[in-house]
């Protein structure tokens, strides 16, 4: 969402600025009279500018450095405490590295993308070649999910177990067949399910409809189906959720 540097933003809402798709900086309104803006401890500048870069954005730089509010990481520069600036453009030139004239480039942060800010953010440096690379960012990948996905339900809703050993972080379409790590990180994607419920619903045997009731496959049987613990509760779904699932009634629940 493109906003226009004279365009005020609003007080109460939390933005990100991104890089090449990458959030590398959120803040807040400080003052939405004088459009103070504060970015968070953390956000990411370029080490390199462009050689058309003004000279008092890189004078903003310098002074950053020079106070050891802005650190040189290596690979980036990076905020270490949170840090007011007088409006949101001279941010957002800083952490894009270079003007930030024309679209102000601040975009309305939605809350259920910080699994992926977070896991973007761990596993920037992390090597990718090898199978074994892979498994490791995709464990830590569904750890944060379950993290999050537990923090908005306290429990397996099918079960009441609360148990964090015993719930996992239940992909609707599995990792493996998502197109990107938005889409894997994506908690409209996830069911919050207990050990069992999440292994039938890998393998094809449970499925949920619209409503959140649970479908069991002809190919479960009776003596599991009693063990699952069901509390004849629905499961709450969004309609992303609800998209998603019709995904995996037809590519995979075994319903014949």
């Amino acid at each position: 969402m493109g906003r226009k540097s004279n365009t005020p933003l609003s007080a109460g809402i939390n933005y990100v600025l991104k890089r090449e798709n990458i959030v590398v900086a959120d803040g807040f309104i400080t003052d939405e009279e004088k459009q103070h803006f504060t970015v968070r401890q953390g956000a990411m500048a370029p080490k390199t500018w462009a050689p058309s870069t003004p000279p008092h954005h890189r004078k903003r730089k310098d002074k950053l450095l020079a106070e050891d509010i802005l650190v040189d990481k290596g690979s980036h520069l990076e905020l270490i405490q949170d840090y007011e600036f007088e409006r949101p453009s001279p941010a957002a030139s800083l952490f894009l590295g270079c003007s930030a004239s024309g679209p102000e480039k601040w975009q309305v942060a939605d809350a259920d993308d910080a699994p992926l800010r977070q896991f973007e953010e761990e596993t920037r440096t992390w090597p990718q070649k090898t199978e074994a690379d892979q498994l490791v960012r995709r464990r830590r990948g569904q750890d944060i999910l379950r993290t999050h996905l537990m923090n908005c339900w306290p429990c397996c809703p099918l079960t009441g177990i609360p148990d964090p050993g015993l719930l996992r972080a239940s992909h609707i379409r599995p990792w493996a067949d998502c197109k990107s790590d938005a889409d894997r990180l994506d908690p409209d994607n996830c069911l919050l399910l207990s050990l069992l419920w999440d292994a039938g619903f890998d393998q094809g045997l449970v499925t949920f409809d619209d409503e959140g009731y649970p479908q069991f496959s002809p190919h479960l049987s009776q003596q599991v189906k009693a063990k699952l613990g069901w509390e004849g509760r629905p499961i709450p779904l969004t309609d992303r959720q609800k998209t998603n699932l019709a995904w995996h009634r037809e590519n995979v629940f075994r319903g014949e």
